[in-house]
């Protein structure tokens, strides 16, 4: 296995080998060019099937963020070499080592690079991000608007029915912008705070400022109203009309007078 490992190992590793240990001058390109011709002949040598499953391993996954990946095959074993057994803590070791070298492609030593990158890193800012969810949305003839199955009131003076507003939404607040900035360039009609389950209807009572509030509609309350006088009286004398007419309709139908036109 170490025979295997040997063959397939990395040309930037070579390339550093042989600057620091021979003083090569050549570049990464070169050592790349001559190691895929003598990879084949080598382990034609070795004894090694080009069909070995050389190198395999079972795939390894981890959610964004939440550990680094590193592979220490190849830089395991030159630290091992020099008495450094292969171990996962030896990053430490490892990392100044890696700094003081040469960047294979550009040149640049390591260190020098992470220096002015951690330069011109910034300190996080002191508020936190906050995820907001965009979409657009029209304004009804009520001055509501519809999200996440739940209602939300513009105000009616800068409105107009079937609108366009977009709804900024985090998990706490809901805010309406208008699409079209207003005479002091105020695009923010109105702020709520975002309710909690389906079919909740969060209504600032401004916002309905000079509507109509339906106090001269003819509206029902479900109750039986109390009549007067003369209400029951008319109803009196229309319930004697109908049984009039229902006995006639009995006699002109003929029917037996224990019958009902029903029957």
């Amino acid at each position: 296995m170490g025979r295997r490992s040997e063959i397939l190992i990395k040309g930037a590793v070579v390339h550093e080998r042989l600057v620091a240990e021979y003083g090569f001058t050549g570049t990464y390109q070169r050592v790349k060019l001559s190691m895929r011709e003598a990879r084949p002949r080598i382990a034609g040598e070795l004894g090694i099937s080009p069909g070995e499953p050389a190198g395999l391993h079972r795939r390894f996954e981890v959610v964004p963020g939440a550990q680094a990946q590193v592979d220490w095959g190849d830089e395991g074993q030159i630290l091992a070499r020099v008495g450094i057994p292969k171990d996962y803590s030896f990053f430490n070791v490892w990392l100044p080592l890696r700094r003081a070298k040469s960047h294979g492609t550009h040149g640049e030593v390591i260190r020098y690079g992470v220096i002015r990158d951690h330069m011109a890193l910034r300190p996080l800012p002191t508020t936190p991000y906050v995820v907001t969810q965009r979409h657009l949305r029209h304004v009804g003839k009520d001055c509501l608007v519809a999200f996440d199955a739940n209602l939300y009131s513009v105000p009616a003076r800068q409105v107009r029915p079937r609108r366009l507003v977009e709804v900024r939404a985090t998990k706490s607040q809901v805010t309406l912008h208008s699409t079209v900035p207003g005479a002091e360039d105020d695009t923010l009609p109105a702020t709520h705070s975002r309710a909690v389950g389906r079919g909740a209807c969060i209504v600032d009572e401004e916002h309905w400022e000079g509507l109509p509030d339906g106090r001269n509609r003819r509206t029902t309350t479900g109750d039986i109203p109390s009549q007067t006088r003369h209400q029951e009286a008319l109803g009196e004398e229309l319930a004697i009309r109908d049984d009039r007419r229902f006995r006639q309709g009995l006699r002109l139908s003929k029917l037996p007078h224990y019958k009902t036109l029903d029957e």
